[in-house]
Parts: C-alpha cells; sequence; structure tokens
C-alpha cells in the first residue's frame, strides 16, 4: 500500500488517543514588556494576617522576572493587572520607551471579561488564550507558580514561620528569585535585565535568614521617655519593595514595619514555638505515624514554652519570645 493511500483508523483514533504537548518556543524576545504571561493561584485557606486569598504571579518572557500581588479574590484580578501594566509602562517611559506588546492568559473569567478586553484594545496589546485544559500552552508562567510555591514551603520550614504569614513569604521568595541567576541562560540575573542594566551588579550582602529575630531601633520621636526601649522585637520576613528597607512584622500589634536600623539575630526564630507553628510542622513531617487532620486556619500565635537547654536560661528565653503570646 503506498504512502499517500493510508487513512487514519477511526478505531484506533478514538481509543487511543493521547494528549500532545507542546513544543519549546523558538520566539526570541528583545526588550521587557514584549510578552507577559500572566495566571492566578489559589484560594489558599489559611488564615492570614493581611486580607488575602490569592496570588496573580505575572511573568515578563524576554528577562523571566517574576511578580506576584496579594489579591482579595478573583475579581480584583482585572483591576491589579491594568494598574501593573500602566505601572510598568510609565517606569520604562524614560528607561526605553518599552510597551506592553502581548499578554498570554488562560480563560479564566479574571483575564477573560469586557473591563480587561477593553484595557487592551484600547492600549493596542494582543491578548493571547491558552486552549482549555491546554495549560502547557503558558507553561512559562505555570512553572512559574511551581518555583514560587517551593520557595515560600521552604521559608515556611527553614524560618520557622506560621502558614498564616504567606503574602511575607511569597513576596520575599520572588525578590530572592529575581536576584539568583539562571543557569541555562549563562547565569543571567533576571532583575538587571529587567532594568535593562546589564552592568550594574547585583549585591547580596543585605540578605538576612528569613524568619529571624529582628530588633527595629525606634526614632525618637517614638519612644516612650528618655529610659524606654529604644527598640521593639519583631521577625524578620522580608524586603521592602520600593524602599531601601526590611519588612518586620510585629507579633503582637499583628502589623508589619518597614526599618533600616535593624539589628538581626539569625540564631533565634520567636514564631517557632506558637500554636498555629507546630501544627503546620506536624501536618508536614508526621507522615510515618499517619497523616493528622489538617492545620487549624484559626491558630494563631498561642505560644508553647520555650525549652532551653539551661534552666538557668528559661528567664532570657522567655524575655525574647513572650512578646508573641498574644494575637489581638
Amino acid at each position: 500500500m503506498k504512502p499517500q493511500e493510508t487513512s487514519v483508523c477511526a478505531t484506533c483514533a478514538i481509543s487511543k488517543s493521547t494528549v500532545r504537548k507542546g513544543s519549546v518556543s523558538s520566539s526570541v524576545y528583545t526588550a521587557p514588556l514584549q510578552l507577559l504571561q500572566a495566571d492566578l493561584c489559589g484560594p489558599f485557606r489559611y488564615d492570614n494576617y493581611v486580607d488575602g486569598r490569592y496570588f496573580l504571579t505575572i511573568r515578563d518572557a524576554y528577562s523571566r522576572c517574576y511578580f506576584a500581588l496579594v489579591l482579595k479574590d478573583k475579581s480584583a484580578a482585572t483591576l491589579a493587572f491594568t494598574n501593573w501594566i500602566l505601572e510598568q509602562e510609565n517606569y520604562f517611559s524614560t528607561r526605553g520607551g518599552y510597551k506592553v506588546g502581548t499578554v498570554r492568559t488562560d480563560n479564566g473569567g479574571e483575564f477573560n471579561n469586557t473591563v480587561l478586553h477593553d484595557f487592551l484594545k484600547r492600549k493596542g496589546i494582543c491578548h493571547e488564550y491558552t486552549i482549555p485544559h491546554s495549560s502547557y500552552q503558558n507553561g512559562g508562567v505555570e512553572r512559574a507558580h511551581r518555583t514560587i510555591q517551593e520557595k515560600v514551603r521552604y521559608l515556611f520550614y527553614a524560618g520557622r514561620v506560621p502558614p498564616y504569614l504567606w503574602p511575607e513569604a511569597l513576596s520575599c521568595a520572588v525578590y530572592l528569585i529575581n536576584r539568583l541567576p539562571v543557569v541555562s541562560h549563562n547565569d543571567m540575573i533576571p532583575w538587571s535585565k529587567w532594568k535593562t542594566d546589564w552592568n550594574k551588579r547585583v549585591t547580596l550582602d543585605h540578605l538576612r535568614t528569613f524568619g529571624c529575630a529582628a530588633y527595629a531601633t525606634l526614632p525618637h520621636t517614638n519612644r516612650d521617655g528618655k529610659l524606654a526601649s529604644t527598640a521593639i522585637s519583631g521577625v524578620m520576613v522580608g524586603y521592602a519593595e520600593n524602599r531601601k528597607g526590611y519588612r518586620i512584622y510585629h507579633p503582637a500589634s499583628d502589623k508589619t514595619y518597614v526599618s533600616n536600623q535593624v539589628t538581626f539575630d539569625e540564631n533565634l526564630f520567636p514564631l517557632a514555638n506558637t500554636d498555629a507553628s507546630h501544627k503546620a510542622y506536624d501536618f508536614g513531617s508526621s507522615a510515618i505515624r499517619g497523616v493528622p487532620s489538617y492545620p487549624s486556619t484559626s491558630g494563631r500565635l498561642t505560644t508553647s514554652e520555650p525549652s532551653c537547654s539551661n534552666p538557668l536560661d528559661n528567664s532570657l528565653c522567655w524575655s525574647l519570645t513572650g512578646f508573641i503570646i498574644t494575637r489581638r
């Protein structure tokens, strides 16, 4: 039988059909914002200290730089995405004049709606959709979700931080990923490529251990008298986005502050003895004896008694961790 006379066997096509993944894209991008890939991740069941259950991941195809925006619900994704585009185009208006060329998303309602469609049409931006159930067509941002979530889990366990602080861990994870070299691209630094400043050296001397004890010095105007404490105890949870400073979580007030006058103790993890941390660690490390119930989303800063090798040091342990006893 000649090849041109061969037809498709309908029985085999119906009974043996499999999903074929697409090939790696050969497209080459030469400037930031030429292609933006976006996707939504969530919801998260944790009762976090900020009002957010989702995060929107945006990936720049040229620089491989990631951005994550914490959202209250899916309906907030459209406004957050459009504002982000306007902000970045304004940033590059005096740094090359780059504009968003193409946006690639899935068919979720947060992207496939009239508001976003009209915005992109007015801006002259091409909107590409993936085929339903074919997330590999937007594989760059899908892989970014996995990379980001892996880093967040690592920060949780390494820093002994309860899961309700996931927004802070998320921001810190993205901050670190953007400053790590990409081995497959000749150790390219995504943040340097995004800023279009290849000659600028990315310094990492300021990095500190996530979740460690941090003592932020108070300005004189915030001190209660001459003999009052000159600093407050907190937890290092990341780096400020638009300032040169650290994000310090203060458990007693359940707020996060930004300061550049901070002393760190990278051997002490104040949130390690909270009830929420113990539940999270037990859930992730007790598979040998059976998987326990899922961590409660309402458990907060109930503190277990600190363990010290020297009984005489108990008072010191309580002085360092006592500020995390109460939540609200």
